[in-house]
C-alpha cells in the first residue's frame, strides 16, 4: 500500500517509495555485495524491471507500507518497509537498507527505523512490530536496540550467509505498542 503520510526527522525524511525511485543507482545498491550482505534479495537477480515489480506489487499490497528514506539534500538513499501486517493479530515486519555507503554509520536507520515504528504504532494502530537480524550485523542489531526493541531470541542456524556456506543464527528483535506508547 501507499502510505499516504511523508515523516520527517531531524536528519531524514520517510516519503512513499514509487516507480519513479526505481532507478540504476537503486539496483546498483541491490548488487553491491556490501550493501546486500545481509539481504534475501541478494539471491535473486535483479534487474530494473524486478525492482519495479517488487515496489508495484508493495504498492499494490493492502498489507504493507514501502518508504523511500530521504536525505536532508533531498537525495533517495534507502528503503523501509513495514509488512505484512496480520490483519488479526495487527502485527508486523519491520526492514530497512540504506543503500548510499556515505551515510552508513550516521544514524540514518536509527532514526528511519523509530520514526517509522511510531507511525506504525500510532497512526496504522499495530499491536507490535519485529525485526530479524544475522547475528554478524551488529549495526542493525544496535538499530533495534536503541529504539526499544527487545531481543526476543535466536533463530539457530535460520540463514546462510554466503551459497552453500554454514548456517547462520538470526536475531529476532520487537517492540510492542504499549511498551512504545509508555516510554
Amino acid at each position: 500500500m501507499i502510505p499516504t503520510d511523508e515523516l520527517h526527522g531531524k536528519s531524514i525524511s520517510l516519503r512513499p517509495l514509487l516507480e519513479k525511485d526505481c532507478t540504476v543507482e537503486y539496483l546498483n545498491w541491490l548488487k553491491d555485495p556490501e550493501v546486500n550482505r545481509f539481504l534475501e534479495s541478494r539471491w535473486d537477480e535483479q534487474s530494473l524491471d524486478t525492482i519495479k515489480s517488487f515496489v508495484k506489487s508493495v504498492c499494490d499490497s493492502s498489507h504493507s507500507f514501502l518508504f523511500a528514506i530521504i536525505a536532508d539534500d533531498d537525495l533517495h538513499i534507502g528503503n523501509l518497509k513495514i509488512g505484512p501486517i496480520h490483519p488479526i493479530y495487527r502485527c508486523a515486519d519491520i526492514g530497512y537498507l540504506i543503500g548510499k555507503k556515505n551515510y552508513w554509520g550516521r544514524g540514518i536507520a536509527t532514526e528511519a527505523v523509530g520514526l517509522a515504528t511510531e507511525w506504525a504504532f500510532r497512526k496504522l494502530k499495530l499491536h507490535r512490530l519485529q525485526g530479524g537480524v544475522y547475528v554478524d550485523n551488529r549495526a542493525s542489531c544496535r538499530v533495534f536496540e536503541k529504539n526499544g526493541y527487545s531481543l526476543e531470541g535466536i533463530l539457530h542456524k535460520k540463514y546462510l550467509l554466503y551459497r552453500n556456506g554454514p548456517y547462520t543464527d538470526c536475531r529476532l528483535y520487537s517492540l510492542l505498542a504499549g511498551d512504545f506508547l509508555l516510554r
